[in-house]
Parts: structure tokens; sequence; C-alpha cells
């Protein structure tokens, strides 16, 4: 068993998508994943919804996490 399959799933992590030949991160489908993830949680386990400012929080925060990588 290697040390990836033992990880389980991040879902943190890009891949690259393919259009045509070229390669490419959707960042906004995965700042969207990343948000919908989180106000799961927060449904779930709070008993709540997300509130705008959270909302606009995550955005920012989870875009620039991927900023550095934009340009792929």
């Amino acid at each position: 068993m290697n040390k990836e399959s033992l990880a389980g799933i991040n879902p943190f992590e890009l891949e690259p998508d393919i259009k045509g030949d070229r390669q490419f991160l959707n960042i906004l489908d995965k700042v969207a994943e990343i948000r919908a993830l989180l106000a799961t949680i927060c449904r779930n386990y709070m008993g709540r919804t997300l509130n705008g400012t959270e909302i606009t929080e995550i955005e920012i925060i989870v875009n620039q996490l991927y900023a550095e990588r934009r340009y792929y």
C-alpha cells in the first residue's frame, strides 16, 4: 500500500482540466466545490447556513491558496 492510498480524499487537490489540446486549472469551479463542502458541513454539524461574510471569506482564502498556480 502506498502513501497516497492511505491519505484518502483531498478536497483541496486541484487537477488540471483539458480543453482541446490545452491543460488549464479551473479554479473558479474548485472554489465553488470547497464553498459547497463547507456549507454542507456547517449545515449538518452546526444546524445553520453560512452567512454572507463567511461565504466571502471562503472565496477569498481559497482563491489565495490557488493564486500561485493560476497560470499553470
